[in-house]
């Protein structure tokens, strides 16, 4: 059964109706919530921790085969504009609606339940009273549920990992944990490394997570009750399931990596191969997307309801990782998206709809999409939500059916200043598409842009850097002659965290002097471009962290246990970012962190992250770093097929 949420009824101020809506969400199994409720308008967005949204689905908990707590490791308000929770949340709860006919799994009826990382404020309220982190929808402590997943989209949110599981009474070490205790599952983006929290997890979920949650939850849900090792021996012969335990990482005398393999002397019924191969989705399109999905209480990241049109990218830009570990790309049709969109926007009564993929333009039939969107979605007075957009792909014709009936702005990543860098990092799009694709878009109405670019790239000059704001300047002032009103861009640099499963994943990050002094110039040049044109950027600091949590072992994880007894986190709602006491951290632990960043690798050089096959073969990613030393950009899949290993062909 759906949540409903009651009408704000007149008169009644916003404390009174959240006060009412508390009593009403208090249920027999959350004594614990039922101790914070009447303290919650002492902390910040009160709304978030009280469930019962619209869409929201409470499910039986006695009838339930198999219960899932599914986390995001961060706020509730970027958690609640990741489409991937909302996706598996209702797979879970309502597979029948959401699975091709003939992979609706047997064994149900499952539940799912949510839970995200608490503000500080929060977690203060729930130590002091003894409450621990819960779920949204039953209230229940996250341990009495059979498996608690975390959904990782970003290094930085590692460090909350070991905090949200210290809330829940869960022990944060894998080794710790007890028969009645919960499988605790990684899954997400970033778990194609998962070394550096692996020692905090008892199973990781490599790829696509559709069928492979559901596989998850029938194979626990036959085994309820059943001893913990006899659970993670069952999980490690599900395709795609990755259990930490079972294997060691080597180090050699100098404590650089050298492998991982399965530990010695496994009980018999386990499944540990070397290569953990990523689950993939073929038949993407037949799986429907949830429409009628969470709506938040308060405002959030995204502000927009967001929908799927295509997985991958076709592009293969040298420094993306999604780009790399989503493919193959696959697309769901026109017919499809529309019908889909428009149910989003009478089911949730949102005024902004978002097509989501990686790269929208790169979709055959785009134009097709927005000529039949477009006008369906203006008769309702709804805005046509786009990601970033590719800047040699933008007609007059897409630029006019993207234009929204409210205040918005296009967003584009020309990545590179100058056409050398961009054809190193394969990047295939020239100054005059870029100049003619601003011209479209200002003269279609567009005044508010984004640009986003990235510094620190291998033999980069200050040439390139000044580029960045030559060609600011050059969009501005195209901007400004074509466009109605007076243009405003936002433009964002960051330094370049080299990712695995990329081609770039030899590269070490660029030094601090360098940086700090790149840094220096840009913000010299922007201020010359007038109060339109803001530049941000991220710190070498930040990034430095960024790059030892996307390419580092398992040693990661108790700097991170370390980190999180210091309160030192990377995402959350405070700024608490302290990059010495970072350093302390890995310092205690006896990691050489700069060796792991800046450290010379090569082909032959153990990986972290070599035991997950991404099903891009690692000398086709070394051939593409041969082609960026080169500055020769390859053409993308639609174009030739350059026979990467994920099987497009076949």
């Amino acid at each position: 059964m759906r949540g409903e949420l009651p009408d704000i009824p007149d008169g009644l101020d916003a404390p009174s109706f959240l006060k009412r809506v508390l009593e009403g969400a208090s249920p027999e199994n959350g004594e614990g919530f039922a101790q914070l409720a009447p303290h919650l308008l002492e902390v910040r967005l009160p709304a978030q921790y009280v469930g019962e949204e619209l869409g929201a689905t409470h499910k039986d908990w006695d009838t339930a085969r198999f219960r899932l707590a599914l986390g995001f490791p961060d706020l509730y308000t970027l958690g609640m504009s990741y489409l991937g929770m909302q996706v598996l949340y209702h797979l879970v709860n309502h597979p029948e609606e959401a699975t091709p006919t003939r992979a609706v799994a047997s064994g149900g009826p499952y539940l799912c339940e949510r839970f995200f990382y608490p503000n500080m404020d929060m977690q203060e309220m729930m130590q002091r009273y003894g409450v621990p982190l819960f779920t949204l929808e039953s209230k229940r402590p996250l341990r009495d549920f059979d498996a608690v997943g975390f959904s990782f989209n970003n290094e930085g949110t590692y460090s909350n990992l070991p905090r949200m599981l210290r809330l829940a009474g869960i022990p944060i070490w894998q080794r710790d944990r007890r028969d009645d205790d919960p499988i605790v599952i990684g899954g997400g983006e970033c778990m194609l490394n998962p070394e550096p929290v692996a020692d905090f997890l008892d199973a990781v979920a490599v790829g696509d997570g559709e069928e492979l949650v559901l596989d998850i939850a029938h194979c626990l849900a036959e085994l309820r009750g059943a001893p913990r090792e006899k659970r993670l021996a069952e999980l490690s012969h599900v395709p795609g399931i990755y259990i930490p335990s079972f294997y060691r990482s080597v180090y050699d005398d100098d404590g650089r990596f050298v492998r991982l393999e399965p530990q010695e002397n496994l009980p018999p019924g386990i499944y540990a191969p070397e290569r953990i191969t990523k689950r993939l989705l073929n038949d993407f399109a037949s799986w429907r997307p949830p429409l009628n999905p969470v709506i938040p209480w308060v405002d959030t990241a995204s502000g927009s309801t967001n929908l799927e049109v295509m997985r991958g990218c076709p592009q293969r830009c040298r420094f993306c990782h999604s780009g790399h570990v989503y493919l193959p790309t696959r697309f769901r049709s026109v017919t499809d998206i529309v019908r889909d969109a428009l149910a989003l926007s009478t089911n949730t009564g949102s005024d902004w709809v978002s097509l989501q993929s990686l790269s929208l333009l790169d979709h055959p039939e785009i134009v097709q999409i927005l000529e039949q969107l477009r006008p369906e979605l203006d008769r309702r007075a709804v805005s046509l939500g786009i990601p970033s957009l590719r800047m040699d792909s933008v007609s007059r014709e897409v630029a006019e059916l993207m234009r929204r009936p409210k205040e918005s702005s296009l967003t584009f990543a020309p990545e590179a200043g100058t056409q050398r860098l961009r054809d190193a990092v394969n990047k295939r799009i020239q100054a005059d598409d870029i100049a003619a694709t601003f011209e479209h878009c200002a003269r279609a109405g567009w005044h508010k842009f984004k640009l986003y670019f990235m510094i620190g790239f291998p033999g980069e000059t200050d040439d390139d850097v000044q580029a960045i704001a030559d060609l600011t300047r050059e969009l501005m002032r195209i901007a400004k002659k074509h466009g109605p009103r007076p243009p405003r861009i936002n433009v964002s640099v960051n330094a370049l965290v080299p990712k695995p499963h990329t081609p770039l994943q030899w590269v070490p990050l660029v030094g601090e002097d360098e940086l700090r002094r790149k840094h220096s110039h840009l913000r010299s040049e922007f201020r010359a471009l007038g109060k339109r044109v803001r530049l941000s950027y991220t710190s070498y600091e930040e990034a430095f962290v960024e790059t030892l949590l996307s390419r580092g072992d398992r040693r990661l994880a108790q700097v991170l246990a370390l980190a999180e007894e210091r309160d030192l986190v990377l995402q959350g709602d405070v700024e608490r970012f302290d990059f010495n006491a970072w350093r302390q951290c890995w310092e205690e632990a006896g990691l050489d962190a700069e060796h792991e960043v800046h450290g010379k690798r090569d082909y032959d050089t153990p990986l972290p992250w070599d035991h997950i096959d991404s099903l891009v073969r690692k000398r086709f990613l070394w051939s593409e770093w041969q082609h960026y030393l080169r500055g020769s950009p390859t053409p993308s899949c639609f174009e030739e097929c350059t026979h990467c290993g994920v099987g497009c062909e076949d």
